[in-house]
């Protein structure tokens, strides 16, 4: 699932030493009753991400069993908070990172070797926005995404997809958002700030960069004003008013484990 008037950027920043750090993220769908997504965190003694688990589980005579997994590995250079590039040790994909002299990401790029095609995405900055260029290259064939996302008040509100195929629009679809006022538990993370949005390998996205939560998400198809549909999120908080579980009002929790 898992940006004031200006967004600040700052991959270099060092972890807060007084905050929570996730340990679980365990989400279940009623309808689907044995079975469960799990993405587990693990870090070093800086509280640098360095692994994450993404795991499917699935109860197999009354046994629950890893259906799925992928295993994402954080690379850094000594000390540093930055990660330098990514690994996924199931597939063998690797995720390389630019970053210009001030911190902020310049571009990603995915590589599959299995064949599966490579990802590059391009990231431009203005005001309360970050714009993104993704160019998939798909044997001979090439998928373009041009997104764009606004924040407000430390959170992004709005993000804008346009899906190119062989250079022809195919599609425009917006998300807007609304939030609590409690804390996001992603945006704590050494990572929050560099790890962005991969359609490609569907794992990072902007929610890092939220420092609150979001508590309804509306997406509008642009070329079909009609079809529009609204998830609505309800949050259960401890004492530090950190989320311990989210349920959605459609169906279905995701709970937060700390460490």
């Amino acid at each position: 699932m898992f940006a004031s008037c200006q967004k600040e950027v700052d991959p270099g920043t060092d972890p807060v030493n007084d905050v929570k750090y996730i340990s679980r993220l365990v989400q279940t769908e009623p309808g689907y009753p044995g079975e469960a997504s799990v993405m587990e965190f693990e870090y070093d003694a800086q509280n640098r991400v360095t692994k994450i688990n993404d795991m499917y589980y699935d109860t197999v005579g009354g046994v629950a069993q890893v259906a799925d997994e992928y295993h994402y590995i954080f690379h850094y250079n000594g000390t540093g908070t930055t990660p330098t590039k990514i690994t996924e040790s199931v597939q063998g994909i690797s995720w390389f990172m630019k970053f210009d002299s001030q911190g902020k990401k310049l571009q990603d790029s995915v590589v599959d070797p299995s064949g599966g095609g490579t990802e590059v995405v391009n990231y431009t900055y203005a005001t309360n926005k970050i714009m993104t260029e993704t160019i998939f290259d798909l044997s001979g064939a090439t998928l373009m995404l041009r997104d764009t996302v606004e924040f407000n008040n430390s959170n992004f509100v709005k993000q804008k997809f346009a899906t190119y195929f062989n250079g022809n629009l195919e599609s425009i679809w917006e998300q807007t958002l609304t939030y609590d006022d409690k804390q996001n538990p992603l945006s704590k993370l050494n990572i929050s700030s560099t790890f962005f949005a991969s359609a490609y390998i569907e794992m990072g996205t902007f929610l890092g960069l939220n420092k609150n939560n979001f508590t309804s998400l509306t997406e509008r198809d642009v070329f079909d004003p009609l079809n529009v549909e609204t998830t609505q999120y309800r949050y259960t908080y401890d004492a530090d008013n950190y989320p311990t579980k989210i349920e959605y009002l459609s169906g279905g929790t995701i709970r937060y484990e700390y460490k």
